[in-house]
């Protein structure tokens, strides 16, 4: 183990590689084998002219399309209707995009099931390994009275100190707890943090019972081919079995909707650790710049933005912006949390154009003594200032001229950091942003 300081700085950094790692497993993407073949003008055709069948059409305006369709025939089969043609070249075609719709859907499933698993196995270390930090912080004595950290004399002669040993017993422990259910252990490992986190009716109990759907879909994935089976469905809330449309024998969904709301629950129980666990830290004697901290945690919050996780952006930079306060009030690093919760709102769709306590909070910080009109950093302020306070196309173009007149910073660094600004996402969407982006280089 090292010391406080460098502990403290790890529970930032799990918390990015948490949140940067969410980024990777997100993009993780379906391969498609032979699909060249069905992006070819032929084969559209060709679908286009099999779908017809399937519906039961019997005209066909497209002359391209009618080609094909005339040589496709309906053929019954073990009491199932196929399509099947006469033409053998026809029928060589429908063959091989038959073939390459059923690689795709199995590449489909390949992928849905490693993002899955691999969000599963992150979601787990993370809040082991930011359990680790806290105590290690702050000495929980959480293993004193526990079976599963008894050592043999074997194990004892491979450490050189008693902290070594101490760790491993700790990590030894806390993996012991990640044996049961997933709605036991994260309330065990929070409770080790914060008593309140471990309980049924804390602040994490709505996520939990997704998260152990979750997880009991994962364990489907890798023991039973992603099909429900009896275990699945009496360890799940009956209100997220109908949800899930779950019934034993079918394939549980696992689709990018699916992914993107898990990914949200596993983040809010993440945020809660990381909040509880700061909350503690900034108590410390021993940690001499609070807010450097805090800005620590909110760079890696930015992140969310990338992942389009705006409602836990809300609420973590709303908890931060409070410890923020307490500290300094006037301080760069309060404006900039609360701006990114106003922003995270904002992006939720949520108009603040007419919001007094947004023009409020710009009316404060530029009578503090960091807004400076004179640095560089204003611009970065200004623009700030447009996207909470202007509708989008007003920002755009707003944002856009000041850019444009401001020369001086297009040989600054800070003008290489502007343009990448999470907040010009908002006008990006009709690839306006880009356009403009390019014709300044």
């Amino acid at each position: 183990m090292g010391s406080i300081e460098d502990s403290i700085n790890e529970v930032a950094e799990i918390y990015d590689n948490f949140l940067s790692e969410i980024s990777v497993i997100r993009n993780i993407k379906v391969n498609f084998f032979n699909n060249d073949f069905i992006s070819t003008n032929q084969s559209k055709n060709l679908m286009k002219a099999m779908e017809a069948k399937r519906l039961g059409k019997t005209n066909i305006d497209d002359v391209n399309v009618k080609k094909f369709f005339d040589k496709i025939d309906v053929v019954k089969k073990d009491n199932k209707f196929l399509l099947g043609s006469s033409d053998k070249k026809v029928n060589s075609l429908m063959y091989k995009i038959e073939n390459d719709f059923d690689q795709m859907d199995i590449s489909k499933k390949v992928a849905e099931s490693q993002k899955l698993t691999s969000l599963a196995s992150l979601f787990e270390s993370t809040l082991v390994n930011l359990v680790v930090k806290n105590v290690e912080i702050f000495d929980n004595g959480v293993c004193k009275n526990s079976s599963d950290t008894h050592i043999s004399f074997e194990q004892l002669g491979q450490y050189d100190s008693i902290q070594e040993l101490k760790e491993y017993a700790l990590i030894r422990y806390l993996n012991s707890l990640t044996y049961q259910g997933v709605d036991k252990w994260v309330l065990e490992l929070g409770k080790i943090i914060n008593k309140k986190l471990g309980q049924k009716d804390g602040v994490i109990s709505d996520d939990e019972k997704y998260i152990s759907e979750f997880f009991q879909t994962r364990n489907l994935l890798v023991h039973n081919g992603g099909i429900v089976n009896n275990i699945y469905l009496q360890n799940n809330d009956p209100k997220i079995i109908n949800q899930r449309h779950a019934s034993i024998g079918k394939r549980i969904g696992t689709d990018n909707k699916y992914f993107s709301s898990t990914v949200e629950h596993c983040v809010n129980v993440v945020n809660q650790f990381v909040i509880e666990i700061t909350k503690r830290i900034l108590n410390l004697e021993e940690l001499e710049d609070k807010l450097d901290y805090l800005e620590k945690i909110q760079s890696s919050c930015l992140t969310l933005y990338r992942n389009h996780l705006y409602n836990p952006g809300i609420t973590i930079f709303n908890k931060l912006s409070e410890m923020a306060f307490k500290i300094d009030k006037n301080s760069n690093t309060f404006f900039m949390l609360k701006y990114n919760k106003y922003l995270s709102r904002r992006f939720t769709g949520e108009d603040l154009t007419k919001d007094d306590s947004v023009k409020k909070l710009f009316e404060y910080a530029k009578n503090e003594e960091w807004w400076d009109e004179k640095s560089e950093s204003i611009l970065i302020l200004k623009i700030a200032e447009m996207s909470l306070t202007l509708s989008d196309d007003d920002f755009f173009s707003e944002a856009t001229k000041l850019i444009k007149s401001n020369k001086d910073s297009r040989e600054n660094v800070v003008y290489g950091g502007l343009l990448n600004m999470p907040v010009f996402s908002l006008i990006n969407q009709n690839n306006r942003w880009s356009e403009f982006v390019d014709t300044l280089y």
